[in-house]
């Protein structure tokens, strides 16, 4: 039985700047790491009933428990709007 690959988050900082500090809803953030994604592709916004897609690939991202729309998902890469 082959295992999936286990997720590594190295860093979460604020998406336009690329600094750590504090969240804030609406902010968009920059999860970087390991095996976060498809490796070999960036998975870009996806609009289902004219909202952002809170799924890419299969790949979802909370925040106390929730769903946070995705910008893109990457092997090494999410780009999210943290939930208000």
């Amino acid at each position: 039985v082959e295992r999936a690959a286990v997720p590594v988050i190295t860093q979460v900082v604020n998406g336009a700047s690329f600094q750590p500090g504090a969240l804030a809803p609406g902010l968009i953030a920059t999860i970087f790491g390991s095996n976060l994604g498809p490796a070999d592709q960036g998975l870009g916004i996806q609009l289902v009933s004219g909202r952002v897609s809170r799924t890419l690939g299969g790949i979802r991202v909370l925040f106390d428990g929730v769903e946070s729309p995705l910008l893109f998902v990457r092997g090494d890469q999410i780009n999210c709007v943290v939930p208000y």
